[in-house]
């Protein structure tokens, strides 16, 4: 099956976020680190693999560069606290 040139498009820029331009086999491989996902957000990353016609692990690789480009640019997500109490009982 034909890639569109949209899927093209895709596998070109994730390629080049990945491996900063490089073939894979040439670009350095750091350790890897899990990412713990729930079961509904695991089928949410394979349906958007899917469409993009790209790997889970890329699609990854490709949403943390990105937050990390963001977060460059100084870039911060908005996070609240909220205080918890717990009964305890002897």
């Amino acid at each position: 099956m034909a890639k569109t040139k949209r899927q093209a498009a895709v596998d070109s820029a994730v390629q080049s976020i990945i491996g900063g331009g490089q073939s894979l086999a040439k670009a350095k491989r750091p350790n890897p680190l899990g990412v713990l996902l729930e079961p509904d957000e695991i089928a949410q990353l394979d349906r958007a693999a899917a469409e993009l016609s790209v790997s889970r692990h890329a699609l990854l690789l490709y949403a943390v560069r990105q937050f990390l480009a963001g977060w460059e640019r100084g870039e911060r997500p908005e996070f609240t606290t909220k205080a918890v109490s717990i009964l305890k009982i002897n």
